[in-house]
């Protein structure tokens, strides 16, 4: 059976004799439906910003898949870059073996300005593939932060609780002896 408010207050049970009072049974299921009706409109309330925080969850973990994809493809052309070096400095050796004695001097000095150059690059590439993977690191560090402190914030939220019975009130009397007991003792409480 589905409870909800409006089924707790038209709630009615059989008599029986010796039973339980009607009006104290109807009291309790109308506090009863009156707490289950506040806590239907505070999940009313929660339930946007629950889709709020996993709409904003999935678009984070989009942010990371193409960080990754981003990291990924930045691999690939680092090691593309590497063997596209590391060929034009094979290829370039090579050929400055095949030269002549005379050439061979010119040839050395070529490949190792073109072997410092490659390396250059090289070392730059590796040098944009570590800020990028500093940069994905760090994004992914923002992310999870924000997560948490979401995570927090719905761990955080208050569960209601029923409030307190009002104090009875007190009853003031004042003395009626002489000047100086009430100038002393103005007046005090009974419980």
């Amino acid at each position: 059976m589905n409870f909800d408010s409006s089924t707790l207050r038209n709630l009615s049970f059989g008599k029986a004799a010796r039973g339980y009072s009607i009006e104290e049974v109807h009291h309790f299921l109308n506090e009863v439906a009156d707490h289950v009706e506040s806590l239907e409109r505070q999940l009313a309330e929660q339930q946007p910003k629950m889709v709020a925080l996993a709409e904003k969850v999935a678009e984070y973990r989009g942010y990371e898949d193409g960080l990754k994809n981003t990291l990924i493809e930045a691999q690939k052309l680092a090691a593309h870059t590497v063997s596209d070096a590391r060929a034009k400095a094979d290829a370039l050796v090579a050929d400055a073996k095949k030269e002549s004695e005379q050439v061979l001097g010119d040839a050395r000095k070529q490949a190792q300005a073109q072997t410092a150059d490659i390396t250059a690059q090289i070392n730059a590439k590796k040098a944009e593939l570590t800020a990028l993977q500093e940069k994905i690191a760090s994004c992914k560090a923002e992310s999870i932060a924000i997560l948490e402190k979401q995570m927090a914030l719905l761990n955080g939220l208050p569960v209601p609780e029923e409030e307190p019975e009002p104090a009875p009130e007190q009853e003031t009397i004042y003395s009626s002896s002489s000047a100086d007991d009430e100038a002393i003792h103005p007046h005090f409480t009974v419980e």
